[in-house]
């Protein structure tokens, strides 16, 4: 469905659409290119098989493997913004017709349970693998840093009529964005000058365009 009141660019009234682009090499877009890159990287680190991390909340559920079996579900759990979303910069850039760029960090909590009978010992493998710097840095690949890694939860979860063992964790990422609008540069502007006699006069303002 087609928001209503779009406009192309900021020379006609209505709403402005952004266009994201990656702030660093790497980066993946936010939804499911971010959620297999976040799903590799916990494989990797804990040391699971890549098939073995799963996606929670699918819309199609896949079955789920035998309880004998050592898994991982993951999921971004919580997005937020630093310090209350106030630091934001608003850049505007005259090159062509000119463009306004917004800039923010965000944050991202990911959850991860680790289930099977050696689920408290991946939990931890991928706890303690988050300190190692060439474990980390598969992070800053994709445009991410590492900010905290929460304590483990050893919550056994009933599941098929059996008590199966379970560790939980959450670890945050932060990572920069950007986002252009079509926010043409300013040519030309009226206003009107008051003295301190009370008299106006009408003032035309033509704003030289940038250089080449």
């Amino acid at each position: 469905m087609t928001i209503p009141n779009q406009a192309p660019d900021s020379s006609v009234p209505g709403y402005l659409q952004g266009s994201p682009e990656a702030a660093v090499p790497g980066q993946q877009p936010t939804g499911e290119p971010m959620e297999d890159y976040l799903q590799q990287f916990v494989a990797g680190v804990s040391g699971l098989d890549g098939t073995k991390v799963l996606q929670a909340y699918q819309a199609e559920p896949p079955n789920l493997p035998d309880l004998d079996t050592d898994w991982a579900a993951m999921t971004i759990n919580n997005s937020a913004l630093p310090d209350g979303g106030l630091y934001i910069a608003v850049v505007h850039h005259p090159e062509g017709e000119g463009s306004d760029e917004i800039q923010r960090h965000e944050e991202f909590e990911v959850r991860v349970t680790f289930y099977g009978p050696n689920s408290a010992n991946y939990a931890t493998n991928f706890r303690d693998g988050l300190a190692i710097w060439q474990n980390f840095s598969a992070l800053r690949m994709g445009g991410m840093a590492l900010v905290s890694v929460a304590m483990l939860r050893h919550v056994p979860e009933l599941i098929k009529q059996t008590w199966v063992n379970r560790s939980d964790t959450t670890f945050t990422i932060r990572r920069f964005t950007q986002r252009f609008y079509p926010v043409l540069n300013l040519l030309s502007a009226q206003a009107r000058v008051q003295t301190d006699s009370v008299s106006q006069y009408k003032v035309d303002v033509k704003v030289d365009p940038p250089t080449e």
